[in-house]
């Protein structure tokens, strides 16, 4: 064998590790929105109709020795805008992941990877758009008002 053989037998077992960890990392992403959904769904009734789920102090401690009449209210718009923080993001970088795994299945020299406008905004931007919605939607700038 030549060191040419080697370097693009080399070169093709790298794509193909590199596929297979995007395959896992969309897999993943899968599994989170499924369960993250799985949690959403069913709560959302938990909200009151008046947009405010009021939570009895008791049932947060989880004792009966304070006042029942104390209600600690909790704003339905930063639980709302919370989840969809995190389904937006998380849509973004499994549709950024299924790029990279099309990018990469037709090897180096595909029409995908070496279209630069391609990679730029399939990559590039869609990691930054989902980084600039979850510094936005940080739990601890939507849920703030629900300490006070």
């Amino acid at each position: 064998m030549s060191s040419g053989e080697d370097e693009s037998q080399g070169l093709s077992t790298g794509v193909k590790i590199t596929i297979v960890g995007l395959v896992l990392q969309l897999v993943s992403l899968c599994v989170f929105f499924f369960l993250f959904m799985s949690v959403v769904i069913p709560n959302r009734d938990q909200v009151c109709r008046n947009g405010r789920a009021a939570v009895n102090a008791n049932q947060l401690r989880g004792s009966s020795e304070t006042s029942a009449k104390k209600e600690v209210i909790r704003p339905r718009l930063s639980s709302r805008s919370f989840t969809i923080v995190i389904l937006l993001a998380t849509c973004l970088i499994v549709i950024r992941s299924a790029y990279r795994v099309a990018e990469l299945s037709s090897g180096l020299s595909g029409s995908l990877i070496t279209n630069q406008w391609a990679f730029m905004i399939m990559d590039g931007l869609l990691i930054l758009v989902a980084t600039g919605i979850l510094t936005w939607g940080h739990p601890n700038l939507l849920l703030r008002e629900s300490r006070k």
